[in-house]
């Protein structure tokens, strides 16, 4: 009985450690865990007019939602610190949330975010 729960656990920490998997599948094997992310991380593409020139700019937001009830921000990191590092400093009661947004132009593609707070951190990819 103990080997097959051991098994089980090996099984499942090695798709934890080694799938490639998107924010969604990541939170899913967490939750069947029984840990869920203090944080989530969600990511918008918008577009607003320049003012001056009537042209389109082109942004990326971010969004931190907390999970829990006291929580604090205290920075991110797109791109493991390749496109922008943000000091936040922010705490957030549940639901509350944290945004911040940046030029399509200054980060390409945005394929991985990883928030620090107070009570750890978590990378989020897309």
């Amino acid at each position: 009985m103990i080997k097959r729960a051991s098994l089980v656990l090996m099984v499942v920490f090695g798709l934890v450690l080694f799938v490639g998997c998107n924010d969604n599948n990541t939170k899913k094997i967490l939750e069947a865990l029984g840990v869920k992310p203090s944080i989530d991380v969600e990511m918008t593409e918008y577009i607003e007019l320049d003012p001056l020139m009537g042209l389109p700019i082109y942004f990326y937001k971010i969004s931190i939602i907390s999970n829990v009830d006291n929580i604090v921000i205290v920075s991110a990191k797109i791109n493991r610190g390749n496109c922008r590092r943000i000091k936040i400093g922010e705490k957030l009661g549940f639901g509350n949330s944290y945004e911040f947004s940046f030029l399509v132009n200054s980060c390409r593609h945005v394929k991985e975010v990883s928030v620090k707070t107070d009570k750890g951190t978590w990378d989020f990819t897309f």
